[in-house]
């Protein structure tokens, strides 16, 4: 499903991926690594107190 639609961003050109996620979900964390994706940032507190956000990015070529 994820090489789906990176397909799919890509044919509409985009240049890079970005996605967001739940700090602690592991098995997310090593799927997105896999396949090329870089932590960026980090969003304190963004589901709830304690409770932070991951952004992730992967650069693509045209």
């Amino acid at each position: 499903m994820l090489e789906k639609l990176e397909s799919w961003a890509i044919e509409r050109g985009a240049k890079a991926l970005m996605l967001e996620m739940r700090e602690g979900n592991q098995a997310a964390m090593s799927l997105y690594q896999k396949n090329g994706y870089q932590l960026i940032s980090r969003r304190e507190n963004y589901y709830a107190k304690g409770i932070n956000a991951l952004i992730m990015r992967k650069e693509v070529e045209l």
